[in-house]
């Protein structure tokens, strides 16, 4: 069996806050072990790993959101072929897969539906460049067989290549949202992460030596 995985991404939220939406989320019939979730909190805010073969999809994603009255991006790997994220900010939503057409056909509209929004995303992430978070909005059915096979990565510096679903992990540190979970029963070898700005930007500094007055 392949690899089956969510996590969500609660950007300015609270680790409290979090596990209370998670925790209201299993209430309310969705299939959580809230004995396995992992939580992980930074400056930019909380990550939690629900690792499990039932997946929450875009039901969960808007359930967390409203438990948390928070922005809230559930991604996901499908059985390790594929992945993607569903996202509820208010009033605002976005959706994508990188395989839209694993289960048969899609319309072009449903394809669409699926392409996802680095604009939706900018007012709720830290995000420095958004023309780097394009570059992984992109449908595997569309890449040749030779740039899916040939190691071809969305950017410079990246960890997995189209084709690997643990691309997702490169995607979301692009939003301000390294892995923090470490190494886990299923998951691959990742470099250690590089601190976020504002992690850079929080820790206490030496001050700089006054010159004496003269």
């Amino acid at each position: 069996m392949g690899v089956f995985l969510q996590y969500a991404i609660f950007p300015g939220c609270d680790e409290v806050a979090a596990w209370a939406a998670v925790m209201e989320a299993s209430e309310a019939g969705f299939h959580i072990d809230l004995s396995k979730c992992r939580y992980a909190k930074s400056h930019e805010g909380t990550q939690v790993l629900m690792e499990g073969d039932e997946l929450g999809f875009s039901p969960l994603a808007k359930a967390l959101s409203h438990a948390a009255l928070n922005p809230v991006m559930l991604l996901y790997i499908y059985d390790g072929d594929f992945w993607g994220y569903d996202f509820y900010g208010g009033q605002e939503e976005t959706h994508f897969s990188t395989m839209p057409d694993y289960f048969g056909p899609v319309t072009q509209e449903e394809k669409g539906r699926l392409s996802g929004s680095p604009d939706a995303l900018a007012g709720w992430f830290p995000i420095q460049n958004i023309h780097a978070v394009k570059c992984y909005l992109v449908h595997w059915s569309d890449l040749s067989e030779e740039e899916l096979d040939g190691e071809k990565f969305a950017l410079m510096g990246d960890q997995f290549p189209f084709g690997d679903c643990w691309q997702m992990t490169d995607f979301a540190a692009w939003l301000g949202f390294p892995w923090p979970f470490g190494q886990t029963e299923r998951t691959p070898a990742m470099k250690p992460p590089l601190p976020v700005l504002g992690e850079i930007l929080a820790q206490a500094l030496p001050r700089m030596p006054r010159e004496e007055s003269l």
